[in-house]
């Protein structure tokens, strides 16, 4: 194998893994510094993501005013989730937590599916990041390396 190709398939594999990471980060951080066991932590991300796509595809809204509001939308519903569920089950065991938000799963996936259709959503990609730029004489995406960027940012934090 070549070792620009061991490069390249290296870079995507750091791509796809910031992917993971970042979930992972939120997760350790409500759990470790919250002492929250959410489950429906990805239920959230979800959330997020369709709500970006409804800002940005269906509304036609700038695409980083979509990711702020797609962010403040999922923080309102873990605001809400907080003040009116886990609120009254933190001093019980971790088992209550996890069927809580096993719970919270079920509705945000059903609800999703009502609202948005049981059909992947992918929107167009930005201008911004619908190019690529050429690593070790191949075309990689540029959102790629902004998902790593974002990705060693967060680490960094």
């Amino acid at each position: 194998m070549q070792v620009e190709a061991l490069i390249y398939q290296g870079l995507i594999g750091i791509s796809l893994a910031m992917y993971l990471w970042l979930l992972a980060a939120g997760l350790t951080i409500a759990f470790g510094v919250l002492g929250v066991l959410n489950f429906a932590h990805g239920s959230l991300y979800m959330l997020g993501g369709y709500f970006a796509f409804t800002f940005y595809d269906l509304l036609g809204l700038n695409f980083w005013l979509s990711l702020v509001l797609a962010a403040l939308s999922g923080a309102v519903i873990g605001i809400v989730m907080e003040r009116f569920f886990f609120r009254y089950i933190y001093h019980l065991d971790e088992s209550y937590q996890l069927l809580l938000t096993f719970g919270f799963i079920l509705i945000f996936s059903d609800g999703a599916r009502m609202i948005w259709g049981g059909v992947a959503r992918i929107p167009p990609m930005p201008d911004i990041f619908d190019r690529t730029v050429p690593i070790v004489g191949r075309p990689f995406p540029l959102y790629n390396l902004f998902i790593i960027g974002v990705g060693v940012a967060m680490a960094l934090l």
